[in-house]
């Protein structure tokens, strides 16, 4: 699978063999907002392939899992314009403008 992420406060996932829409996550599948606005970086978790990390412009950081649907924690803080997420050895790394 891959993820794309863009000028929407959402995140669509792929089959990379088929290329078809597995899930678009935007939130609220689990209760939880999402994002609000745009959405500039998002990163697997290599030990867990169900498992996500993304962040923008909205000083979030949210981890979804595909298997909800939706987001399952939110962590408030980096302002994230660019490619600068990335998850090593059970810790999630963020760069921020700010």
């Amino acid at each position: 699978m891959f993820a794309v992420c863009g000028n929407e406060p959402t995140i669509n996932v792929y089959d990379e063999m088929t290329r078809k829409l597995v899930v678009n996550l935007s939130g609220s599948a689990t209760g939880l907002p999402g994002h609000e606005l745009r959405v500039f970086a998002v990163k697997f978790d290599k030990n867990d392939e169900n498992l996500l990390c993304s962040g923008g412009w909205d000083k979030t950081v949210q981890v979804w899992d595909l298997r909800m649907g939706g987001p399952v924690r939110s962590l408030l803080g980096p302002s994230i314009c660019g490619d600068s997420l990335d998850l090593f050895d059970g810790f999630i790394l963020t760069g921020s403008y700010r």
